[in-house]
């Protein structure tokens, strides 16, 4: 059951990569993605599990 979650975790952590770089090459409505870098911060740092930082992630 760990194995699964730990995979899930990976993919899900992949895929949160995949999606700031696409935002990263984006050039218009600079405030759009700012908000969803932050969007993205957010839900790096509630992942984090306990005696862990969000750059651990």
């Amino acid at each position: 059951m760990y194995e699964r979650a730990e995979d899930a975790d990976r993919r899900i952590t992949a895929l949160a990569r995949e999606f700031e770089a696409t935002i990263d090459r984006l050039t218009d409505n600079e405030e759009i993605i700012t908000g969803l870098k932050a969007f993205l911060r957010l839900l790096r740092a509630g992942d984090v599990a306990p005696g862990r930082t969000a750059a651990d992630a």
